[in-house]
């Protein structure tokens, strides 16, 4: 693996670092235990968003040994601390997630799926401050990627279940459910709401390829890299093109978002496939200018 990748669209000589931490630390622990739990893998990225311990001389250290399994950091486990049971790292969630998703069981759908169907629910029960919402955007279309998957089995019924409590988080949280069907899909499970019109839109042109993607896999026309044709639209899928498009005329979207509806309108006319990278790009640079860094995510 290189130690470092230049970030295509950043500044030059800018580079996502995997020798220095937290990549690293989390690289190691996840090297050293490759078969870690989706559970413990959740655990790793509460630990990451936790501060970094303090020296007896009041600085920093550079160690994180809860990030490590506790025979290769040298400790007891009771010594380290229970993990927190939020989940506040999401590029950290979406990294380990596809470290998970691409191990060797690959080959072997049965043995495959159980954990890809993990990894949807832990993307759909990451949650974060409304300061950092944007991070989830990564996470979230990590899901298309796993749909797209060889080995993902559409007639799983864990899977269309996983598939579903998925998509009413992400519902949820842009503001496409009621209160009372929000109590009553997803309870005392409910995700905050995005604070941002620009997440909010983010979310649903999410759902918008999510859907046309999980179209595409039940036809058999869907492989990796991800593509979806947009022009083979079911009236459901064509109805929620619409609906996303019709946000455009009201108050809370009709000022500052002309570039990402222009860029859906334009993807939403064209004859061939468009593809994940593509329609994902296009929502980060009309919608979240100040993060460039999750278009490669």
């Amino acid at each position: 693996m290189y130690a470092a990748l230049e970030v295509g669209g950043a500044a030059p000589h800018a580079t996502l670092d995997f020798v220095s931490e937290p990549v690293a630390v989390l690289g190691a622990a996840v090297a050293s235990q490759p078969r870690l739990s989706i559970a413990e893998l959740m655990a790793e990225c509460g630990a990451q968003a936790r501060p970094r311990p303090i020296s007896p001389d009041g600085s920093p250290t550079c160690s994180r040994p809860w990030l490590l399994p506790p025979h290769l950091a040298g400790i007891s486990p009771s010594l380290t601390g229970a993990p927190p049971t939020s989940q506040e790292a999401p590029l950290t969630l979406r990294l380990l997630l596809s470290l998970h998703a691409s191990a060797p069981d690959a080959h072997s759908p049965m043995a495959w799926m159980p954990q890809a169907i993990a990894c949807v629910r832990a993307a759909a029960a990451c949650r974060v401050s409304p300061a950092r919402e944007f991070e989830l955007l990564p996470l979230w279309f990590f899901v298309v990627e796993l749909v797209a998957h060889q080995a993902w089995l559409s007639e799983y019924s864990a899977a269309t279940e996983a598939l579903q409590s998925f998509s009413r988080t992400v519902q949820a949280a842009s503001g496409l459910l009621s209160a009372a069907t929000l109590w009553e899909s997803l309870g005392a499970h409910a995700p905050p709401p995005l604070q941002t019109g620009a997440m909010q839109l983010a979310a649903r042109a999410l759902l918008l390829y999510l859907n046309h993607a999980v179209l595409a896999k039940a036809r058999g026309a869907l492989a990796l890299p991800v593509r979806v044709r947009f022009g083979d639209a079911t009236p459901e899928l064509q109805a929620q093109a619409a609906a996303l498009q019709r946000c455009a005329s009201q108050p809370a979207y009709s000022k500052g978002f002309e570039n990402f509806f222009g860029a859906v309108s334009r993807l939403l006319r064209s004859g061939a496939p468009v593809p994940l990278a593509e329609w994902r790009g296009e929502v980060v640079r009309t919608l979240l200018p100040m993060a460039p860094y999750l278009q490669g995510l």
